[in-house]
């Protein structure tokens, strides 16, 4: 299943790159370096980058679902999820241990999943 981290903030990213010791590619920074003390545009260029693949990993038919990391800051996402056409509900774990926010599409928007389930860390 995908893993879906959107862009939040310059910062942000740059710190988890040099972390992770992984490269962004070219097209991404070259859109963000021109906005990266504008924390607004980096956010909205992060959302737009994700719904767009997004909808291009649930239509391809390849994957059955997304999860998404919050890192403790769900606004981007819920934007994210919003923008597919999802409602956002709050159901029950299961095992009781946790609330996890569903999303249900509906099952004309995209052709798979007809829900996402974004994942929060467990406490």
């Amino acid at each position: 299943m995908p893993g879906i981290l959107p862009i939040q903030g310059y910062r942000s990213l740059h710190n988890l790159t040099k972390l992770s010791k992984l490269e962004v590619p070219r097209n991404i920074m070259d859109a963000i370096l021109p906005i990266k003390d504008d924390d607004a545009a980096i956010q909205k260029f992060g959302i737009s980058f994700a719904v767009n693949m997004c909808k291009e990993l649930l239509n391809s038919g390849l994957v059955n679902g997304l999860h998404f990391y919050t890192l403790n800051r769900e606004v981007a996402t819920i934007s994210i999820l919003t923008e597919l056409g999802g409602g956002l509900h709050v159901v029950g774990d299961p095992l009781g241990q946790s609330l996890q926010p569903r999303v249900h599409l509906p099952p004309h928007h995209l052709t798979h999943p007809e829900h996402l389930l974004p994942r929060q860390p467990r406490r």
